[in-house]
């Protein structure tokens, strides 16, 4: 039995704290929320699972997003030479995600990311760099940054 399913076999009779629990756990041992996909211009979502308004909701129902495109989303993630931001990953009550960005600034320094929206938790967000179109250019590892709750304090 591998240790990953001694984990689950422990805990499976605890309910969704017991899922929760054992989430925190493989997200320990396992790659970030948002990685880059094979397509370049898209993310990855992988299978995490968070603890929102006190319910366990697996996104996707345990099940990894791929290839989720960044087009359409208002304001628009494009920026020009002189421009940064932040792009806000949750995953929703309903187990999917929500993709929010944030405003167009002078630096990365000084760009913010958008609030969490009500019954929705952070997973990660992108920093977007200057001269990035979404759709278009390449979307790095450096740009995908895990939220602070990855670290034990909510989601996984």
């Amino acid at each position: 039995m591998t240790r990953t399913e001694q984990v689950n076999r422990r805990l499976g009779g605890l309910g969704d704290i017991g899922k929760f629990i054992a989430a925190l756990w493989r997200s320990r041992h396992s790659g970030g929320a948002v990685t880059p996909n094979s397509d370049a211009t898209k993310i990855d979502i992988a299978a995490v699972a968070a603890m929102v308004d006190g319910v366990y909701v697996p996104v996707g129902v345990g099940a990894a997003e791929t290839a989720v495109v960044l087009t359409g989303y208002t304001p628009t993630i494009v920026t020009t030479s002189v421009q940064f931001m932040k792009v806000l990953v949750t995953v929703k009550k309903a187990g999917t995600h929500g993709i929010y960005a944030g405003a167009k600034v002078a630096s990365q320094a000084l760009a913010v990311k958008p609030a969490v929206p009500a019954a929705e938790c952070e997973i990660a967000y992108l920093e977007i760099p200057n001269s990035f179109t979404a759709g278009t250019t390449s979307v790095t590892a450096g740009m995908c940054k895990q939220a602070a709750a990855l670290n034990g304090l909510g989601i996984f």
